[in-house]
């Protein structure tokens, strides 16, 4: 990124020199915060620890925005706490996630 290719597809002086496709099988959105926060904290582990908490407090709103479009605020409120603090399991009562054993 400081080289000025946000989201590198190739590597040029991979194959001796004759270049390769970098398969990419991440998202970017994670680094390319973390990458903009990065200037702002001490380094790149508290950067990605802000990128981390902000994540968690924007889900927790979604969720409640979501959940109060069609049910009560109280339902709202436990959901955005699942999914905002919990953020491993199902956001409604009795529900079944993927959750890794």
């Amino acid at each position: 990124m400081a080289a000025g290719d946000p989201w590198p597809h190739w590597m040029p002086s991979a194959d001796r020199g004759l270049g390769e496709p970098a398969l990419l099988y991440y998202a970017p959105l994670y680094y390319l915060l973390t990458a903009a926060v990065r200037p702002l904290v001490a380094n790149t582990w508290a950067a990605m620890h802000v990128v981390e908490a902000l994540s968690t407090v924007l889900s927790g709103w979604f969720s409640y925005r979501l959940v109060r479009a069609y049910a009560s605020h109280r339902s709202a409120v436990w959901a955005a706490g699942r999914r905002g603090v919990g953020g491993s399991g199902p956001a409604w009562p009795g529900g079944h996630g993927c959750r890794a054993v």
